[in-house]
């Protein structure tokens, strides 16, 4: 919501110190060690943060924080400090905090400010970041004329000084304040004026020339820093979102084959995007190289399944990461995005830090401590939720977050209280704490614990009744990091607990498993910023699972189908590992990244080696990538699946990918990738057709408008052709061979509105055909055609979303009105069949009706 300060202001801020308070020129020159520390501190900060590296600027940030603390406590009369501490909230946190959080950012660094300027009116560093910041405040917030009376008093008080080039800086923003508020001759006469004191500012010559100018007001070079553009001349103030980028990046760091340098995405993508339910696996489903093989969370990767492309959370893995789980996955994803710090996901080629998964990693990571005390509050139609942040001391901070769902009152709205016997239900709620006992060690602590029930009736199989499920998770998780003060040097554990609990009651089928996960993972990285040289880590885990109830042995599961008992079956496995990860770069713009991992996975006893390897070739805008490596992960599973003799079924324990992209960087950012891979090593499921191997090609590409406009969006497309070798020798396409899925989203902001849209299509799943029956045991049984050569309808869905801005008695409040579905298309689920495996018809998704949703977004403090 809140453009960042330009880059250039901290070097700015150090050229114009001594235009500051006589105080701050009187320490300037003997300032204590710890002073000194506090300004590496921040300046590392705004470094880190420019350079979007999260982890290193949040850390400085938290150092620059408490040292400008104690200084200000020391000298209560000092500006500097307060000045260097609202620095902190404007570049160092703000590029990374949700939507939400960044207006208290925002109206705390002005308190402070002014508290500063109340000790030294003079001080010019103070009011100029006061007049930024309240220039990128959006229209509705009503601080512009506050933005014009700084940046005339700062005309005033500099008056025809032009000993520092950036003292232009006032005179651009001041026109353009005047421009935006229809004073166009004050605008032009600013400006003149600036451009007669500083000839050789681009910024003035290009406003009085009437050009468009990609850079910050007071920017010398604007291709320096071109994502806190100012407003256009003539153009009404817009709402800046900062989106976290959705491509790979090879930056100077050339992490390339790291999950963290995958595709991405922040608190703000998860809340806004049209049709992602604020949920972040849905929102992923958007991203190229996901399959649109059902309409729930679940993640279908580049021809695999859901199992293949584990969720971690602060490096734990959830053992089930969806809400609302059905024979055909989950509906949403578990976490509350208003915690959500940063998403990553990989969809192939993937870092060695990671083992035991074929396809795909998503990387969540939650908040860190919080810098001020804040609490929001959301409600809509399906429920609302809460979330607290405190700071405790200078030193740490705690935050926690509830979320309700119970949809009652969309089902009564929409006609469904039929369909749903039982409202849907759920309850989450998340905790964490971190503490920095000093600098460069960061201790955290974090626990979630979910419950939801669902009942639906559906039909299958000749009956109907109500399909119940219930769930509970739970994780508990404790990790410690400590970072070198060169930051040469970093070491992080994390000890977790993970618990699952599922419970699926359909005619025959009444199903319970728990599973429970103990984890210790260890890494270390050695090197400087984000072009580490060298990275290793051990984990290991203990794995237990106990089944009980029954489950039908055949396709049918109404009342008087046969079955078996599961004796309360109890099993246990383990997972031991390590990786080794090594960069070079050989010459400018070439990385090589090469690493392996050492597995004994769990199920499995033998153990397996996974060499990994990715090449990176930069110049100018372009990329070259090219990745590959093998993939393993053991038999052992959560899920559960209905017996189906007619689709070829197993679990592969090895995949090998090879993938070369090319990217460009620029607006708009273009990113095309290719790849190939392979399976094998199944093991084989009763009751199905035996898979001998399996091999998925394709492509995906991704065009990226970055919102800097008045309009933003992607449009992603992926192709995938999966086919599978069968054990009598035939081939057939695998279950999630869903040949093309294309995805187009698009937002437009109309000062404090916004108006998106989201546009999907994707090639129906392949099915197998029941071409007859036969008189079995009591029921007739199914007589099926050619393995997978039939396919359910495409996949067509529109979703729009209305937004609206507003500041309400100084509380920052997001209304906002979605429409899912919006042409009524009826999309498809499943096939079913009656009881004679006759008149087959399909089954409704999730959202095969057109779906209202509104709710409000409340910025309590």
């Amino acid at each position: 919501m809140y453009a960042r300060l330009p880059t250039p202001l901290s070097a700015l801020a150090a050229v114009v110190l001594t235009a500051g308070s006589a105080a701050a020129q009187a320490g300037a020159s003997d300032l204590a060690p710890e002073r000194s520390a506090a300004i590496d501190s921040l300046k590392s900060c705004i470094a880190s943060a420019g350079d979007k590296r999260q982890d290193d600027a949040l850390l400085a940030a938290d150092a620059a924080w408490n040292g400008l603390d104690a200084w200000h406590a020391a000298r209560p009369d000092d500006p500097e400090p307060l000045v260097g501490q609202a620095q902190v909230l404007l570049q160092c946190r703000l590029p990374f905090a949700a939507f939400m959080e960044q207006g208290a950012l925002s109206a705390r660094a002005s308190e402070i400010l002014r508290a500063a300027l109340a000790l030294d009116p003079a001080h010019w560093q103070a009011r100029f970041i006061l007049g930024v910041n309240y220039f990128h405040n959006p229209e509705f917030m009503g601080l512009t004329d506050d933005a014009i009376a700084e940046f005339e008093t700062l005309l005033e008080q500099q008056g025809d000084r032009t000993d520092v080039p950036e003292l232009a800086a006032p005179y651009v923003y001041l026109g353009d304040l005047y421009t935006r508020t229809g004073r166009l001759d004050d605008a032009r006469a600013t400006w003149e004026r600036g451009a007669a004191l500083f000839p050789g500012d681009t910024q003035l010559t290009q406003r009085l020339a009437g050009e468009r100018t990609g850079g910050a007001a007071g920017q010398t070079n604007p291709a320096a820093d071109d994502t806190t553009s100012s407003a256009d001349i003539g153009a009404e103030p817009r709402v800046d979102y900062d989106m976290e980028p959705l491509v790979a990046r090879v930056d100077g760091g050339y992490a390339m084959d790291d999950a963290r340098q995958r595709a991405s995405l922040s608190r703000l993508d998860v809340y806004m995007t049209p049709g992602g339910t604020a949920d972040i696996l849905q929102v992923f489903q958007m991203l190229p190289g996901v399959t649109r093989v059902t309409e729930g969370g679940d993640l279908y990767v580049r021809g695999g399944d859901p199992a293949e492309t584990p969720v971690l959370v602060e490096g734990a893995r959830l053992l089930y990461p969806g809400v609302f789980e059905t024979l055909h996955g989950g509906v949403f994803g578990i976490l509350d995005p208003s915690v959500l710090r940063r998403a990553y996901f990989s969809s192939g080629g993937f870092s060695a830090r990671w083992g035991d998964a074929l396809s795909g990693i998503v990387d969540l990571e939650t908040d860190g401590a919080p810098t001020l005390a804040q609490a929001r509050l959301g409600v809509n139609f399906v429920g609302g939720g809460a979330t607290v942040r405190r700071p405790i001391g200078s030193r740490g901070g705690a935050w926690t977050s509830i979320r309700v769902t119970e949809t009652s009152l969309l089902n009564a709205l929409h006609g469904e209280t039929d369909e749903y016997p039982a409202a849907p239900v759920a309850l989450e709620g998340v905790a964490g704490a971190t503490f920095a006992p000093r600098r460069g060690v960061e201790l955290k602590a974090l626990a979630l614990a979910e419950g939801d029930n669902a009942a639906r009736e559906i039909d299958a199989i000749g009956w109907r009744g109500p399909f119940e499920s219930r769930g509970r998770t739970a994780l508990g998780l404790f990790s410690a990091r400590a970072l070198s003060s060169d930051g040469a040097m970093s070491v992080r554990a994390t000890a977790s607990w993970t618990r699952r609990a599922s419970d699926f009651e359909f005619g025959v089928l009444d199903r319970e498993r728990t599973d429970q996960r103990v984890a210790l993972r260890i890494e270390a990285g050695l090197g400087s910023g984000e072009s580490r040289q060298l990275r290793a880590g051990l984990e290991s885990a203990r794995l237990t699972s106990l089944e009980e109830g029954r489950q039908p042995t055949t396709e049918r599961l109404a009342p008087g189908s046969p079955f078996e008992i599961l004796q309360a079956d109890r099993d246990a496995t383990a997972h031991a590992g390590g990786f080794v990860e090594a960069e070079v770069h050989p010459v400018r713009g070439l990385a090589v990244v090469a690493g392996a991992r050492v597995d004994r996975l769990p199920g499995e006893d033998a153990a397996t080696l996974d060499p990994r390897l990715a090449v990176a070739l930069r110049s100018g805008d372009w990329t070259w990538r090219l990745a590959g490596g093998t993939f393993q992960q053991g038999r052992w599973r959560v899920g559960y699946e209905l017996p189906n003799g007619g689709a070829p079924a197993g679990t592969p324990r090895r995949a090998r990918h090879a993938a070369f992209a090319v990217e460009r960087e620029g607006r708009p950012s273009l990113r095309v990738e290719t790849f190939v891979k392979s399976y094998d090593r199944y093991v084989p499921e009763d009751g199905s057709l035996e898979i001998e191997g399996g091999r998925a090609t394709g492509a995906d590409a991704l065009v990226r408008w970055t919102q800097t406009e008045r309009w933003g969006g992607w449009i992603s497309y992926s192709y995938l052709d999966g086919r599978l070798e069968l054990a009598d020798g035939s081939t057939a396409s695998s279950e999630v061979d869903v040949t093309h899925s294309l995805t187009a989203v698009g937002m437009v902001s109309l000062g404090s509105w916004q108006l998106g849209g989201t546009a999907r299509y994707a090639t129906g799943r392949p099915y197998t055909p029941v071409v007859g029956s036969s008189e079995g045991p009591g029921f007739p049984e199914p007589v099926y055609g050619e393995a997978m050569s039939r396919r359910l309808p495409d996949y067509v869905r529109v979703d729009a979303r209305l937004t609206r801005f507003q500041r309400i008695a100084d509380r920052f409040t997001v209304f906002y009105l979605e429409v899912l579905n919006v042409l009524d298309h009826e999309n498809a689920s499943a096939l079913v069949y009656d009881a004679n495996w006759e008149n087959p018809r399909t089954l409704g998704s999730v959202f095969s009706a057109r779906t209202l949703v509104a709710g409000v977004e409340i910025q309590l403090r």
